[in-house]
């Protein structure tokens, strides 16, 4: 005779919603955990003009390959004033870090330069016509993360008239 509790106890149902509940877990833990959220204060911080100089759109882009990072520059700025490239450690992510500033202007930018899908930018990091603009690349891949102070227009390139 085998045991009462052993006799039509219904195992299957009860391992199949533990293995859903352990799917649902799962996905959920990935979901949080594979995209940190990125904050304004995670950011403000890294918004620090060296005035290093000697850099352009070609060789910024460059070093950057040369270290690992393929994303795309952005196009619109104007790399006479690009000051320093770096490689920063952001939420524990490598992000590009372009530094723009236009002597005897008001005008200077930091630009984070990362997959678009790398991040999640929906709380309070918005953007803001006087300190932060998000923008994408053509394909909407790369997102450029823009902390700035005065004018953006000033670190811009010329409009070519047609």
């Amino acid at each position: 005779a085998s045991a009462p509790w052993t006799a039509r106890v219904p195992w299957k149902p009860g391992i199949a919603a533990a293995a859903i509940l352990l799917t649902l877990a799962s996905g959920l833990v990935w979901y949080f955990d594979s995209a940190p959220e990125l904050k304004r204060s995670d950011v403000e911080p890294i918004f620090a003009i060296n005035g290093a100089g000697n850099w352009d759109e070609d060789a910024a882009r460059k070093y950057l390959q040369k270290n690992g990072f393929s994303q795309p520059l952005p196009g619109r700025f104007d790399y006479q004033f690009l000051q320093n490239v770096e490689l920063i450690d952001l939420k524990g992510r490598a992000v590009a870090k372009l530094t723009f500033f236009r002597p005897g202007e008001f005008a200077e930018a930091v630009v984070l330069i990362f997959p678009s899908k790398q991040f999640r930018t929906n709380g309070d990091l918005k953007n803001d016509e006087t300190f932060i603009q998000f923008r994408h690349d053509d394909e909407g891949n790369v997102t450029y993360l823009i902390l700035f102070r005065g004018s953006l227009e000033l670190l811009q390139r010329p409009q070519q008239m047609t």
